[in-house]
């Protein structure tokens, strides 16, 4: 019989649509034909504020580690969230 202890699975990925310099943070929507989250952050697209506010509020709300992997610069971004 195999062991099954140990699944490997891929990282889940998802997009989000953020809305910086907004008057409250928090998840707004979700779009689940496009696996699109809209999130707004109070932080300002500046410095990259705006990115480092959005990691730090999925990563609390999902209680696991989450990284932007494309759209740095852009209000789309696509996220990992690992282990």
């Amino acid at each position: 019989m195999k062991d099954v202890s140990v699944v490997h699975a891929k990282p889940a990925c998802f997009f989000v649509s953020l809305r910086p310099n907004a008057s409250r943070s928090g998840i707004l929507s979700f779009d689940k034909d496009e696996c699109l989250f809209t999130v707004a952050v109070k932080s300002r697209p500046e410095k990259g504020r705006a990115n480092a506010e959005l990691v730090r509020m999925l990563s609390k709300h999902l209680g696991r580690k989450v990284e932007i992997i494309s759209g740095f610069t852009s209000r789309r971004k696509k996220v990992r969230v690992t282990d």
